[in-house]
């Protein structure tokens, strides 16, 4: 994490957590998290760069708060998914998870909450209202309740594509009150959409007890897989119908590998991201930045580098 935005969640935490324990967890999941990157930040600081804005205090609270509430929703997602990623260090379990989870939410508003700008109204309302929806997504994930190949990318474009807009959106609204909204949402979405589609490529490859398949949750790739009509097809459409064990499954592992790879699953979710990737692009190619020097990195987070 950047050292700033680091210094700055520390400062609220010391301000508001008398609990020295308490607050040194919730430190710890930060400096953890800081190892997986903090590409929600960058796109933050990117877009304020991209419309005008220089470096002030504004930037790093919200840099800051927007790193707080996707840390506070990851250990959430991680307890759901019943994954103890978070937990193999500390041991912490899942009570004291839910507790650094809530207060990493409420630092995180408190930080954008205590912004000084004309259109702070605009910056929290649009917290508030991707914050529900990305939540909405999630709970709709969770709850597998996902039939086909349209609603699944509704889904993404809710859970993953609104935290994309959100970080666009603050850094713009931190800059300047005058940018295309719309035009932003939309390749910040596809953008949100072209990740999570590329974590689905790569863990169908996977087997674990952790991986979605072992979990029976509906990605792009299963969702292929599972619609596949070559008849050869057929241990994870038998595992998924409750025709075999997970057991049963994971002993013809090398078999199951090579139907995954037979079914070119992998590869038509690869080309669903291009295509979301190139619609993204082309829209904010079209947009005329006025920091002209920053817009190539935006394009080429677009072209998937």
């Amino acid at each position: 994490m950047n050292i700033s935005i680091y210094k700055r969640v520390v400062k609220t935490l010391d301000f508001y957590v008398k609990d020295e324990g308490f607050k040194q967890d919730i430190k710890n999941q930060l400096m953890k998290k800081e190892h997986e990157g903090f590409k929600f930040s960058e796109l933050l600081l990117l877009h304020y760069k991209l419309f005008g804005g220089n470096s002030t205090d504004n930037i790093i609270k919200a840099m800051a708060s927007i790193e707080c509430l996707m840390l506070s929703l990851d250990i959430i997602d991680d307890i759901q998914d019943e994954d103890n990623s978070y937990t193999k260090e500390n041991s912490l379990d899942t009570s004291n998870l839910l507790n650094i989870s809530t207060m990493l939410t409420f630092v995180s508003h408190n930080l954008l909450f205590s912004i000084n700008h004309p259109f702070k109204n605009e910056i929290l309302n649009y917290y508030n209202s991707l914050t529900i929806k990305g939540i909405e997504g999630q709970h709709f994930d969770v709850n597998n309740k996902i039939l086909n190949e349209s609603q699944y990318i509704e889904m993404v474009k809710n859970k993953a594509g609104s935290f994309t807009v959100l970080a666009s959106l603050i850094g713009a609204e931190l800059a300047t009150n005058s940018y295309p909204h719309h035009l932003i949402a939309e390749y910040s979405m596809y953008l949100g959409l072209a990740s999570q589609l590329l974590n689905d490529a790569n863990d169908v490859k996977r087997l674990g007890e952790k991986s979605d398949i072992f979990k029976k949750r509906m990605t792009l790739p299963i969702l292929f897989i599972l619609e596949h009509p070559n008849p050869k097809i057929r241990l994870i459409k038998s595992y998924f119908s409750d025709e075999i064990t997970y057991s049963e499954l994971y002993e013809r592992k090398i078999e199951v590998i090579n139907e995954i790879l037979d079914s070119k699953s992998i590869e038509y979710t690869l080309i669903q991201r291009e295509l979301y990737l190139k619609k993204g692009f082309k829209v904010a190619q079209s947009i005329p930045f006025l920091n002209l020097e920053q817009k190539p990195k935006l394009l080429q987070l677009l072209k998937g580098v």
